[in-house]
């Protein structure tokens, strides 16, 4: 896809289609968690609300026969995005029931649409 550019563009124009420093951008993860009780499952996916919502991000997810596909995202522009996802990657390998880890390069969510396929992956 041909990304618009946004100089030229009113405040207004750049915020409904989410360019410039309107501009959403986020990373892919897949997840492998290791077979947990209920209790520990419940108790991950709270801390995992937790950190996203301390970082200022939002999240979607899907579960697919046990991997679970996740695409984290900020609603903004901001300093430091980049290493907000690598320390996103860094906490999810120090959980105990994550068994595996993939993540992506971050990504405008709106113009650069594309398959999923995170770094790393085979």
């Amino acid at each position: 896809m041909i990304k618009t550019t946004f100089h030229n563009k009113s405040r207004r124009l750049r915020k409904k289609l989410h360019l410039g420093e309107f501009a959403q951008y986020g990373v892919d993860i897949i997840l492998h968690l290791a077979d947990a009780d209920e209790q520990t499952d419940s108790a991950f996916f709270a801390q995992w609300d937790s950190w996203v919502q301390n970082q200022a991000l939002c999240y979607t997810s899907s579960n697919v026969q046990g991997t679970l596909h996740i695409t984290l995202f900020s609603d903004a522009d901001r300093p430091g995005l980049t290493e907000v996802f690598t320390q996103c990657g860094l906490w999810l390998h120090t959980q105990p029931l994550v068994s595996q880890v993939k993540v992506g390069a971050p990504y405008d969510i709106y113009y650069d649409a594309r398959p999923f396929s995170p770094a790393g992956a085979d």
